[in-house]
């Protein structure tokens, strides 16, 4: 079955499609002449309240000292390999390279301390300063006694048969 407009019908049709283009059209902006400026400050308001956050929240980062410490062990010959370096108090630990470079595999705070110790040296321990992120540490030779002598009255004999 078809049914077919009237004359009116078909005129109130032409007049809301003819209104909702009309609506359309008044939405296409012109940028920037055709924005609503109250809009656009607000919009910009929250941009730049969104950027201010972002600038001071990382200044206030940047202030906790978190250092990553370097530095070089070495003994009164040159550099020395080998040396364990690690954070007093924690598991934290690293050791020196053949060039007695290291590099702490964690950040450190002011005043924690370092720990410096290789067989045949005397163990060191260093504070860490904020204005010195490179370490120079120069370990001393320990000294090492011999308890009791060698009993070399009786040449050694082996109880193996042979």
């Amino acid at each position: 079955m078809k049914t077919t407009a009237t004359p009116k019908q078909k005129q109130d049709n032409f007049k809301k499609t003819k209104t909702s283009k009309d609506s359309t059209m008044k939405k296409n902006y012109h940028w920037p002449f055709d924005l609503d400026t109250q809009a656009v400050k607000k919009t910009l308001s929250l941009i730049g309240v969104i950027i201010m956050t972002l600038v001071f929240s990382n200044s206030i980062q940047a202030q906790n000292n978190d250092l990553t410490i370097k530095g070089i062990v070495t003994d009164e010959n040159g550099p020395l390999d080998q040396v364990t370096i690690f954070l007093k108090g924690t598991e934290s630990r690293t050791i020196s390279d053949k060039k007695g470079m290291f590099t702490f595999p964690q950040t450190l705070k002011e005043n924690d301390v370092l720990v410096f110790s290789h067989l045949g040296y005397e163990t060191q321990e260093i504070k860490i300063d904020p204005n010195a992120p490179f370490i120079e540490v120069e370990l001393a030779s320990e000294t090492i006694q011999m308890l009791g002598a060698l009993q070399s009255d009786k040449p050694y004999k082996s109880k193996h048969k042979k």
